[in-house]
Protein backbone atom coordinates (compact mmCIF):
# COMPACT_ATOMS: atom_id res chain seq x y z
CA UNK A 1 0.00 0.00 0.00
CA UNK A 2 0.98 3.40 -1.13
CA UNK A 3 -0.25 6.55 0.78
CA UNK A 4 -0.88 9.91 -1.54
CA UNK A 5 -1.92 13.38 -0.75
CA UNK A 6 -3.48 15.89 -3.09
CA UNK A 7 -5.60 19.32 -2.94
CA UNK A 8 -7.12 21.57 -5.01
CA UNK A 9 -8.52 19.34 -7.93
CA UNK A 10 -11.30 22.05 -8.18
CA UNK A 11 -13.21 19.35 -11.04
CA UNK A 12 -16.03 21.14 -12.52
CA UNK A 13 -14.79 24.41 -11.67
CA UNK A 14 -14.23 25.86 -15.32
CA UNK A 15 -12.69 29.65 -14.07
CA UNK A 16 -9.88 27.60 -12.49
CA UNK A 17 -8.26 27.09 -15.55
CA UNK A 18 -8.34 30.69 -15.83
CA UNK A 19 -7.30 31.53 -12.32
CA UNK A 20 -4.21 29.53 -11.86
CA UNK A 21 -3.33 28.98 -15.95
CA UNK A 22 -4.13 25.43 -16.25
CA UNK A 23 -2.98 23.47 -19.82
CA UNK A 24 -6.24 22.19 -20.36
CA UNK A 25 -8.19 23.95 -23.38
CA UNK A 26 -11.89 23.43 -20.89
CA UNK A 27 -13.50 21.88 -17.70
CA UNK A 28 -14.57 18.93 -19.50
CA UNK A 29 -10.32 18.18 -20.38
CA UNK A 30 -9.11 19.19 -16.98
CA UNK A 31 -11.73 16.65 -15.37
CA UNK A 32 -11.02 13.99 -17.78
CA UNK A 33 -7.06 14.71 -17.27
CA UNK A 34 -7.11 14.59 -13.54
CA UNK A 35 -9.13 11.73 -13.36
CA UNK A 36 -6.41 9.65 -15.85
CA UNK A 37 -3.46 11.25 -13.86
CA UNK A 38 -4.95 10.19 -10.53
CA UNK A 39 -5.53 7.14 -11.45
CA UNK A 40 -1.39 6.26 -13.16
CA UNK A 41 -0.02 7.14 -9.71
CA UNK A 42 -2.74 5.45 -7.48
CA UNK A 43 -4.00 1.68 -7.51
CA UNK A 44 -7.12 0.69 -5.85
CA UNK A 45 -5.62 -0.66 -2.67
CA UNK A 46 -3.55 2.44 -1.91
CA UNK A 47 -4.74 5.44 0.90
CA UNK A 48 -5.07 9.28 -0.59
CA UNK A 49 -6.04 12.27 1.29
CA UNK A 50 -7.13 14.87 -0.12
CA UNK A 51 -6.82 18.23 1.05
CA UNK A 52 -10.01 20.34 0.38
CA UNK A 53 -11.69 21.99 -2.70
CA UNK A 54 -12.03 18.44 -4.34
CA UNK A 55 -15.32 19.28 -6.66
CA UNK A 56 -17.73 22.10 -7.02
CA UNK A 57 -20.87 19.62 -8.82
CA UNK A 58 -21.40 16.23 -8.88
CA UNK A 59 -18.63 14.89 -6.41
CA UNK A 60 -20.40 11.55 -6.02
CA UNK A 61 -19.25 10.65 -9.87
CA UNK A 62 -16.29 11.68 -9.60
CA UNK A 63 -15.16 10.33 -6.46
CA UNK A 64 -15.87 6.47 -7.52
CA UNK A 65 -13.61 7.29 -10.05
CA UNK A 66 -10.41 7.59 -8.25
CA UNK A 67 -8.43 4.92 -7.11
CA UNK A 68 -7.52 4.29 -3.94
CA UNK A 69 -9.38 4.89 -0.07
CA UNK A 70 -10.02 8.37 0.03
CA UNK A 71 -9.94 10.38 2.98
CA UNK A 72 -11.32 14.54 2.56
CA UNK A 73 -10.17 17.64 4.34
CA UNK A 74 -12.66 20.29 3.48
CA UNK A 75 -11.74 22.95 1.57
CA UNK A 76 -13.70 25.93 1.37
CA UNK A 77 -15.30 24.65 -2.05
CA UNK A 78 -16.53 21.72 -0.04
CA UNK A 79 -19.99 22.42 0.33
CA UNK A 80 -21.82 19.24 0.70
CA UNK A 81 -21.24 17.98 4.42
CA UNK A 82 -21.57 14.70 5.35
CA UNK A 83 -23.03 13.52 1.98
CA UNK A 84 -19.47 13.15 0.98
CA UNK A 85 -19.16 9.47 3.12
CA UNK A 86 -22.19 8.41 0.52
CA UNK A 87 -19.86 9.21 -2.29
CA UNK A 88 -16.99 7.43 -1.30
CA UNK A 89 -14.90 8.64 1.25
CA UNK A 90 -13.79 7.37 4.84
CA UNK A 91 -13.85 10.24 6.77
CA UNK A 92 -14.43 14.03 5.90
CA UNK A 93 -12.45 16.65 8.75
CA UNK A 94 -11.28 19.89 9.12
CA UNK A 95 -7.97 19.10 9.96
CA UNK A 96 -6.24 15.53 10.84
CA UNK A 97 -3.02 14.67 12.34
CA UNK A 98 -1.67 11.28 10.12
CA UNK A 99 0.60 8.99 11.74
CA UNK A 100 2.98 6.91 9.41
CA UNK A 101 6.32 5.04 10.95
CA UNK A 102 6.64 7.35 13.99
CA UNK A 103 6.50 10.42 11.38
CA UNK A 104 3.50 12.77 12.37
CA UNK A 105 2.07 14.71 9.29
CA UNK A 106 -0.12 17.64 10.17
CA UNK A 107 -3.37 17.60 7.45
CA UNK A 108 -4.80 21.41 6.37
CA UNK A 109 -6.55 22.91 3.75
CA UNK A 110 -4.70 26.06 4.69
CA UNK A 111 -1.64 26.45 5.38
CA UNK A 112 -0.47 27.21 8.93
CA UNK A 113 2.32 29.25 10.30
CA UNK A 114 2.90 26.32 12.73
CA UNK A 115 1.35 23.22 13.70
CA UNK A 116 1.53 19.72 16.44
CA UNK A 117 4.62 18.64 16.92
CA UNK A 118 6.40 20.64 14.25
CA UNK A 119 9.66 21.13 16.76
CA UNK A 120 10.20 17.18 16.55
CA UNK A 121 10.04 17.28 13.30
CA UNK A 122 6.69 16.74 11.78
CA UNK A 123 5.57 18.01 8.60
CA UNK A 124 2.48 20.41 7.52
CA UNK A 125 0.53 19.61 4.26
CA UNK A 126 -1.63 21.73 2.52
CA UNK A 127 -3.27 23.22 -0.59
CA UNK A 128 -5.92 26.10 -1.38
CA UNK A 129 -3.01 28.40 -2.23
CA UNK A 130 -1.79 26.94 -5.70
CA UNK A 131 1.51 27.24 -5.28
CA UNK A 132 1.43 30.89 -4.18
CA UNK A 133 3.07 30.52 -1.09
CA UNK A 134 6.68 29.99 -0.23
CA UNK A 135 6.95 27.78 2.58
CA UNK A 136 9.95 26.80 4.81
CA UNK A 137 10.83 24.13 6.67
CA UNK A 138 8.31 20.63 6.43
CA UNK A 139 5.50 21.95 5.28
CA UNK A 140 4.57 22.27 1.21
CA UNK A 141 1.66 22.81 -0.53
CA UNK A 142 0.78 19.42 -1.97
CA UNK A 143 -1.81 20.84 -4.27
CA UNK A 144 -2.25 19.42 -8.35
CA UNK A 145 -0.97 22.71 -9.70
CA UNK A 146 2.79 22.16 -7.96
CA UNK A 147 2.92 18.20 -8.44
CA UNK A 148 1.85 18.34 -12.59
CA UNK A 149 -1.43 17.55 -11.47
CA UNK A 150 -0.57 14.32 -9.92
CA UNK A 151 -1.07 12.82 -6.29
CA UNK A 152 2.38 12.99 -4.95
CA UNK A 153 3.62 10.00 -2.95
CA UNK A 154 5.24 9.56 1.12
CA UNK A 155 8.12 8.57 -0.63
CA UNK A 156 8.22 11.13 -3.14
CA UNK A 157 7.94 14.02 -0.42
CA UNK A 158 10.38 12.56 1.62
CA UNK A 159 12.66 13.21 -0.88
CA UNK A 160 11.22 16.47 -1.29
CA UNK A 161 11.43 17.52 2.29
CA UNK A 162 15.21 16.33 2.47
CA UNK A 163 16.46 18.28 -1.08
CA UNK A 164 14.56 20.95 0.62
CA UNK A 165 16.30 21.05 3.91
CA UNK A 166 19.75 21.34 2.14
CA UNK A 167 18.29 23.65 -0.10
CA UNK A 168 17.75 26.14 3.02
CA UNK A 169 20.59 25.30 5.14
CA UNK A 170 22.32 28.56 6.54
CA UNK A 171 25.68 28.75 4.59
CA UNK A 172 28.78 30.73 5.25
CA UNK A 173 29.22 34.51 3.17
CA UNK A 174 32.83 33.69 2.89
CA UNK A 175 33.12 30.24 1.22
CA UNK A 176 29.63 29.53 0.90
CA UNK A 177 29.73 26.16 2.50
CA UNK A 178 26.40 24.96 4.74
CA UNK A 179 26.78 26.50 8.38
CA UNK A 180 27.13 23.56 10.70
CA UNK A 181 28.37 25.48 13.76
CA UNK A 182 26.47 29.10 14.41
CA UNK A 183 23.47 30.79 12.55
CA UNK A 184 22.91 34.10 14.39
CA UNK A 185 19.85 36.17 14.70
CA UNK A 186 21.57 39.06 12.88
CA UNK A 187 24.91 39.60 10.96
CA UNK A 188 27.23 37.69 9.16
CA UNK A 189 26.68 33.35 9.40
CA UNK A 190 30.05 31.83 9.10
CA UNK A 191 31.47 28.15 8.97
CA UNK A 192 33.63 27.30 11.70
CA UNK A 193 36.57 27.08 9.41
CA UNK A 194 36.58 31.12 8.16
CA UNK A 195 35.79 31.85 12.00
CA UNK A 196 39.25 30.29 12.70
CA UNK A 197 41.13 31.89 10.05
CA UNK A 198 39.75 35.11 11.42
CA UNK A 199 38.04 36.30 8.11
CA UNK A 200 34.89 36.23 9.73
CA UNK A 201 34.64 40.25 10.29
CA UNK A 202 36.72 41.56 7.21
CA UNK A 203 34.32 43.84 5.18
CA UNK A 204 31.78 44.81 8.06
CA UNK A 205 31.37 47.90 9.09
CA UNK A 206 31.66 48.69 13.45
CA UNK A 207 27.95 49.48 13.20
CA UNK A 208 27.06 45.67 11.49
CA UNK A 209 30.04 44.25 14.47
CA UNK A 210 27.68 46.25 17.17
CA UNK A 211 24.48 45.02 15.85
CA UNK A 212 25.09 41.33 15.72
CA UNK A 213 27.08 41.81 19.21
CA UNK A 214 23.91 43.65 21.19
CA UNK A 215 21.87 40.75 20.19
CA UNK A 216 23.82 37.97 20.72
CA UNK A 217 24.36 39.77 24.16
CA UNK A 218 20.75 40.14 25.15
CA UNK A 219 20.39 36.25 24.56
CA UNK A 220 23.02 35.15 26.24
CA UNK A 221 24.21 32.72 22.47
CA UNK A 222 28.10 34.17 22.37
CA UNK A 223 30.94 31.84 22.99
CA UNK A 224 33.83 33.53 25.33
CA UNK A 225 35.49 32.69 21.84
CA UNK A 226 33.74 34.88 19.54
CA UNK A 227 33.01 37.41 22.67
CA UNK A 228 36.50 38.32 22.27
CA UNK A 229 37.06 38.71 19.19
CA UNK A 230 33.94 41.01 18.63
CA UNK A 231 35.45 43.09 21.71
CA UNK A 232 38.52 43.56 19.36
CA UNK A 233 36.46 44.10 16.29
CA UNK A 234 34.79 46.84 17.99
CA UNK A 235 36.10 48.23 21.31
CA UNK A 236 32.99 50.49 21.61
CA UNK A 237 30.78 47.60 22.10
CA UNK A 238 28.44 47.75 25.11
CA UNK A 239 29.00 45.12 27.80
CA UNK A 240 26.10 42.80 29.07
CA UNK A 241 25.03 45.08 32.03
CA UNK A 242 24.31 48.13 30.19
CA UNK A 243 21.43 45.92 29.29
Amino acid sequence: MTIFFCADHHINHSNIIRYCDRPFADVEEMNEALVERHNQKVKPGDQVYILGDFALADPEKWTRRLNGAKYLIKGNHDKFGNKYLQYGFGWVKDTYELKVDGLSIWLAHYAHLTWPKRHYGAWHLFGHSHGKIITKGNSTDVGVDCWGFYPVSLEELREHFRLKAYVELPRCVRCGEPETAHAPTCGPITCDTCDQNGVVWSGYTNEDIQKHWEIYSTYHRISDGRERRLREASPEAPSDDEY
